[in-house]
């Protein structure tokens, strides 16, 4: 029996200490509305045929139809829910633990991506290894939001293409293409899988490409936007308000210099604990922001001495990605920086490779910088798992809640209780049946 190498134990082992730390974050991690409104649409297609998010509070808001009808984002993490579901149970933490798969899907992406780039092992298991322990990354994939999945589904295209490009083109264009679909199915962000694609199409094989493989790419967005297609025109009208007020009105809506300030102020320093009120240690993990900025520049400069077309190409597609986040994506959420995430890990992993093969200085400052944002990232893992806000926060409110229900109850009448929508995965989904109605205001009124 062949023994195993150091590098595949070591890539088991990535895989390992992520699984672990998501798996522990998603189990003691409070829940939030975001999460309750995606899987609403989820278990209503499995109990009662339709997507609605009946969960949602519309009542004197614009959001037509969204207690029958989910528009307002694409079908596809929806869907996926509904047959996640009949493989196993339905609940929060199945729903987080889908992330946690699709997390999984997209470190073996990044980790194709920079072997097929940079012809290095180690590379890209640093690559694999600096994403998987990622403090955005982890929050992501131990989260119920779709944000995971249309990430996983676009470097998953980039990978696949790569892999597969110098073997069978056509194979290449057509799987790749549909996961980029995919990826906008699973959320509009998607549109940075799809011009990253086009762009690698044309960068790496415009002279090879033929009328045929364009067919072949084409294929699935025909058969995305029909299947989509049939469900929009159940209801247009709804379609149209739920979809326009949650992204249109969003794209481009800020001036060149706001879009670039907000970009770094609102996303990036939010993402690594530079925000109002956050502790000392907690604005410790912007080294790591820092390292991945330095991580650029140094792959820069890496590429322009040794004329790497190949890293060239990792180098352009961060950029392309860069532009699109600040001047196409409206909202500058921090959890939005999972989709750049794993191309600032990249290019801080060949960096730290290349300075560690300099000399013997050189590689102890690598060392000594990776070993400062391994401890600022895991360091914050382990802390939000002590903190366990699902069982210290969450359950006791749940507790109080039942109980002053149970003092309440009326034979006549359900009682009404109003709060958060994440009330409603202990309470239930179906208000009205279980003894009471739940109002989903966080506000509670005011």
């Amino acid at each position: 029996m062949a023994r195993l190498s150091l590098q595949s134990v070591l890539f088991v082992v990535i895989i390992l200490v992520y699984l672990l730390i998501a798996g522990l974050t998603a189990i003691t991690k409070e829940p939030y509305t975001d999460e309750a409104w995606f899987y609403s649409p989820a278990i209503n297609l499995i109990e009662h045929g339709h997507m609605g998010t009946s969960i949602k509070e519309i009542a004197g808001t614009p959001w037509t139809r969204m207690d029958r009808y989910t528009y307002w984002q694409p079908p596809v993490h929806f869907i996926v829910q509904a047959g996640w579901y009949t493989i196993f149970p339905d609940g929060l933490f199945s729903m987080r633990f889908l992330s946690i798969f699709f997390g999984l899907i997209c470190l073996v992406s990044i980790f194709t991506i920079v072997r097929k780039v940079t012809d290095n092992y180690w590379m890209a298991l640093l690559a694999m290894f600096l994403t998987g322990i990622d403090v955005t990354f982890i929050e992501s994939a131990s989260d119920g939001r779709m944000d995971m999945m249309s990430t996983a589904f676009g470097f998953a295209a980039f990978a696949f293409y790569l892999f597969m490009r110098e073997k069978n083109l056509g194979r290449a264009m057509l799987v790749g293409h549909l996961l980029v679909v995919l990826s906008g199915l699973t959320h509009p962000n998607g549109i940075l899988a799809l011009v990253g694609m086009i762009f690698l199409n044309i960068y790496l094989d415009r002279k090879n490409i033929k009328t045929g493989h364009v067919l072949l790419a084409v294929i699935p967005y025909f058969v995305g936007a029909a299947g989509w297609g049939i469900y929009i025109l159940q209801n247009p009208t709804a379609f149209w308000d739920q979809f326009s007020i949650n992204f249109l009105g969003k794209v481009g809506s800020r001036s060149i210099f706001d879009a670039i300030r907000s970009e770094f102020a609102e996303r990036y320093l939010f993402a690594y604990g530079w925000s109002a009120g956050s502790s000392i240690l907690a604005k410790l993990k912007l080294f790591a922001l820092l390292a991945y900025f330095g991580g650029v520049i140094g792959s820069i400069f890496i590429a322009g001495k040794n004329q790497d077309r190949n890293l060239n190409a990792l180098l352009i597609l961060f950029f392309i990605f860069f532009m699109v986040m600040v001047f196409l994506i409206g909202n500058k959420w921090a959890r939005y920086m999972v989709y750049i995430l794993p191309l600032y890990t990249a290019l801080a992993a060949v960096s730290a490779v290349y300075l560690m093969q300099l000399s013997r200085v050189m590689k102890y400052v690598a060392v000594t910088i990776l070993i400062i944002i391994c401890a600022m990232q895991v360091g914050s893992d382990v802390r939000r798992i002590q903190d366990d806000s699902y069982h210290n926060v969450y359950l006791p409110v749940i507790e109080k809640i039942r109980e002053l229900n149970n003092n309440f109850e009326s034979d006549d009448d359900p009682q009404i209780i109003m709060g958060g929508s994440e009330l409603a995965f202990e309470l239930g989904f179906d208000s009205g049946t279980c003894g009471y109605i739940l109002i989903e205001d966080p506000a509670l009124g005011y």
